[in-house]
């Protein structure tokens, strides 16, 4: 069944946007998946993709290399981040937990080297589902994420004072 609009293609569909541009202008970190109705898109365009077995295998430092060196030359970076790219062992709560995501550590560790080498304009977190969890790890890793790219805008602006 081909659906339009799905959790799984809103990268997709922000490509069709006007001021967004093609998929080049996109980086997807921390991807174990793909929806089925998403792979012909991503088999015929430039899509640029670090798995969270890439981040492991490569390593934080020179994961973050291959990020910030491609998205540079964009005055204006945007991180959505879908909180079910880290493992389900730090935040089981959303619709779609996959065994093999990143650590907690290396996602803090990717944010900080994102904004510290980025323009970040903006973040959001999304498809955190705390009624899947008695727990509330996705909750609460939610908002320590938020509360530290918090930090690392306020100190990046502030160094600029």
């Amino acid at each position: 069944m081909h659906t339009i609009l799905s959790h799984g293609s809103t990268e997709r569909r922000a490509t069709e946007l006007s001021h967004v541009g093609d998929s080049d202008h996109l980086y997807f970190l921390g991807i174990r998946s793909i929806e089925s109705d998403e792979l012909e898109f991503y088999q015929n365009n430039k899509i640029n993709v670090l798995s969270a077995a890439d981040v492991d295998h490569l390593g934080v430092p020179a994961a973050l290399e291959r990020m910030v060196s491609h998205m540079k030359r964009f005055s204006k970076v945007y991180i959505t981040l879908d909180i079910d790219c880290l493992d389900p062992a730090y935040a089981a709560g959303t619709g779609t937990p996959q065994f093999g995501g990143l650590t907690a550590r290396q996602l803090l560790d990717l944010l900080k080297g994102l904004f510290d080498g980025l323009n970040i304009i903006g973040m959001d977190v999304v498809e955190v589902a705390p009624r899947l969890d008695p727990s509330l790890a996705a909750l609460f890793a939610a908002r320590k994420i938020i509360t530290e790219c918090w930090a690392h805008h306020y100190f990046k602006n502030l160094a600029r004072a």
